[in-house]
């Protein structure tokens, strides 16, 4: 997954938080999965935005997915 940034706005879009569902669905790996991989290190941090709430910025879920994609390229 590419993603083109071209103006302002592109970025402003693509820099948003994200939840558990959308993070979900763009990584296709589990919550259980995901915060194994972070506290080793190897997934994007959460953000944490209310008492019992988290998300992810998209750009750095992104980042990770096309470095995996990379490396599986090799």
């Amino acid at each position: 997954m590419k993603v083109q940034l071209s103006t302002k706005n592109d970025f402003l879009v693509s820099d948003r938080l994200i939840r558990e569902d959308e993070r979900r669905f763009i990584t296709s790996i589990s919550r259980t999965q995901a915060l194994v991989l972070e506290k080793k290190g190897l997934f994007p941090a959460r953000v944490k935005i209310g008492l019992r709430s988290v998300a992810w910025r998209l750009s750095e879920i992104i980042a990770w997915v096309e470095k995996r994609s990379n490396e599986s390229d090799k």
